[in-house]
């Protein structure tokens, strides 16, 4: 931790670079430690590659999850509200997936709330993969598929707001490798189909194909001039192909659900 933080003092101090720094927290580093890497990086991350206490333990002994992880997480969110001026870009974290038996609801569970509690600006998911010569050189690698899912959902949480719970799992709580998260979600909520020119904000990100940025286009443009053609949502970014089924437009319900 020293090492790195000293590479990055002398860039800085040393060399006058001032472009974007990336540095890694390493697990049970000292709040002092975090604090210095903090002030000269521009983004920092500390992986936690386990969505749990057990899940950790499944493929380390040398780590304790609440002490040397999560806590120092707590640590990095505490000093960025202290210092606004440190790690500008926030911080972010990473998770091996398929390295251990967790399911895809622990791991999105950990990662919602961390992004609630500690205001973590991204998750990354690394896919398992076995590496000869290892204790877990016969493990089964993770399917990619499964890591991609887990990037949709995630964002769902993350940017969209979801909640876990209104997320679709299987009996084994791992997301459906072939389906959306989002359109699986929706079909799943009473609020359908929602009317373009009145749905809040939080009901309008709910629908397939339309995102953060086009719904606070709808809202901004609705209010001088309400939609009558799906066209016009097309040109605001709205995919109409997915979002068609889920929506009103002046009270006319667009498509049947039955026919997706």
């Amino acid at each position: 931790m020293e090492n790195t933080i000293d590479s990055a003092r002398i860039l800085r101090r040393d060399y006058g670079y001032q472009d974007y720094i990336h540095l890694k927290i390493i697990p049970g580093a000292s709040k002092d430690s975090i604090k210095r890497a903090m002030s000269l990086a521009d983004r920092v991350s500390l992986n936690i590659e386990a969505a749990t206490k057990d899940g950790l333990n499944e493929i380390t002994t040398t780590k304790d999850y609440n002490k040397d992880i999560l806590k120092r997480i707590d640590w990095m969110h505490q000093i960025a509200k202290k210092n606004p001026d440190f790690a500008r870009s926030g911080h972010t974290t990473q998770i091996i997936v398929g390295a251990n038996n967790e399911t895809d609801l622990e791991i999105l569970k950990r990662m919602d709330d961390l992004y609630r509690k500690a205001d973590l600006r991204r998750s990354y998911f690394s896919a398992f993969s076995p590496v000869e010569g290892t204790d877990f050189e016969n493990k089964e690698a993770c399917n990619t598929d499964r890591t991609a899912q887990l990037y949709h959902a995630d964002a769902l949480l993350n940017d969209y707001k979801f909640k876990v719970s209104e997320l679709v799992f299987n009996e084994d709580d791992k997301l459906s490798l072939s389906e959306d998260p989002k359109i699986l979600a929706a079909r799943e909520m009473d609020i359908f189909p929602v009317e373009i020119n009145s749905a809040p904000y939080k009901e309008l990100i709910r629908v397939p194909g339309i995102g953060p940025k086009s719904a606070r286009r709808i809202i901004s443009i609705r209010k001088k001039m309400p939609f009558k053609k799906l066209e016009d949502l097309q040109r605001l970014g709205v995919v109409v192909k997915r979002a068609e089924p889920y929506i009103k437009l002046e009270g006319t319900y667009q498509n049947s659900l039955d026919n997706y």
